[in-house]
């Protein structure tokens, strides 16, 4: 267990010294035992892949609802009802696991949010857009000539733009959350491990996580970018450090959370708005 004063003498410049700590990883406010860890990770990892991969793609292809089908066009509504429902079975699995888990602290995750920390939040993820889109284009395009795909949330084209169905933006905004927890969790469980099993100091656990669960992160975006691993890990995986940066500070996923709600529906923004626009 970790001390008052170890944790304050060993803080980061930019975490908000509150006297709050993260959560679990040094036995507060409980300790997990490793089996707890090895299901809370498993559970909330696979959830994603179980989403992305096992449900979600068969069903699509088996009603086809595919945004190019007939059943998609004549049917809107239909599509909606059954993504929603999807996304709120995943839900149901990550969020139950973590209230098991956690011995009901929903609080250690999901804190209270004042207008100041929701604002730097919003700004880290507009600033923080624009700097990887620089980075990817002036960096890794021009200079490495690393060649990136565009977000399959936010290809258009003239006819197609309504394609980025309206319901995108209620499915990002309650999809952003399950990814949050795709995020943080392993990192609390890289946290716990390095600082626990390893013996290593507060800041440099807090790097390693940070690094790795940025990584792991970029990984399940590989089937997004047509399996693009160098786009994953450089770009996805880059922007993940951004968007954690938040929860560093805070110790609050809402943090994460709305830096990675502006981030990703900027770019929606402009792709609709040029899309109805018919540019």
């Amino acid at each position: 267990m970790v001390a008052r004063r170890e944790v304050a003498n060993d803080r980061f410049w930019f975490e908000k010294n509150n006297g709050e700590d993260f959560p679990f990883y040094a036995g507060q406010p409980i300790a997990l035992s490793w089996g707890k860890w090895l299901a809370w990770v498993i559970i909330t990892i696979g959830s994603f892949f179980v989403f992305s991969g096992m449900i979600l793609k068969p069903i699509i292809d088996l009603l086809h609802l595919k945004e190019n089908s007939n059943v998609a066009a004549e049917h809107p509504f239909r599509v909606m009802l059954i993504t929603f429902g999807i996304l709120a079975i995943v839900f149901l699995i990550i969020f139950l696991t973590y209230w098991i888990i956690s011995g009901h602290r929903w609080n250690a995750l999901f804190k209270k949010m004042n207008f100041k920390e929701f604002g730097f939040s919003a700004l880290l993820g507009i600033i923080g857009m624009i700097i990887v889109v620089l980075y990817t284009r002036f960096i890794l395009n021009d200079i490495f000539h690393i060649k990136t795909v565009a977000d399959s949330a936010v290809q258009t084209n003239h006819a197609g733009a309504v394609g980025i169905h309206l319901s995108n933006f209620i499915e990002i905004v309650i999809q952003l959350i399950a990814e949050e927890m795709w995020a943080i969790v392993p990192f609390l469980f890289v946290l716990m491990v390095c600082y626990k099993s390893f013996s290593m100091s507060r800041k440099s656990s807090i790097v390693i996580a940070w690094l790795i669960s940025s990584l792991i992160f970029g990984l399940y975006h590989i089937p997004s970018y047509d399996g693009n691993i160098a786009q994953a890990i450089l770009v996805i995986g880059v922007s993940r450090l951004f968007l954690t940066f938040t929860y560093l500070r805070y110790k609050n996923i809402w943090a994460s959370y709305t830096t990675h709600v502006f981030w990703d529906l900027i770019p929606i923004l402009v792709a609709l708005i040029q899309g109805f626009a018919g540019k």
